[in-house]
């Protein structure tokens, strides 16, 4: 799928566990931390956001208070002529702690 918006980062949570994505989904809301678009998928749930600060932040306090792992890459998406410097996208996968039955 071609997306038609432009996002710095990309938080991943797998699995699909409803009490992580309404923690992430308040989180969002109250922090106003840019998410600009959000994209489900059947095993999880995929958060873009206009910079990578935001995404980072989100992943820590979601670590800190549901409990789980994390995994980030980066990737080198563009170079900016104009200012010299790299343009890169990085992803966080979020894998959340399966509460116990």
């Amino acid at each position: 799928m071609h997306k038609h918006f432009s996002y710095r980062s990309v938080l991943q949570l797998r699995p699909w566990e409803e009490h992580a994505i309404s923690f992430v989904n308040t989180q969002i809301i109250n922090n106003n931390l840019g998410c600009v678009y959000k994209e489900e998928h059947k095993n999880g749930i995929d958060f873009y956001f206009s910079n990578e600060h935001a995404a980072m932040i989100l992943a820590k306090r979601i670590k800190k208070n549901i409990g789980g792992s994390t995994l980030i890459t980066r990737k080198l998406y563009s170079y900016d002529k104009g200012a010299s410097r790299k343009i890169g996208r990085t992803t966080i996968l979020f894998k959340v702690k399966q509460k116990d039955l």
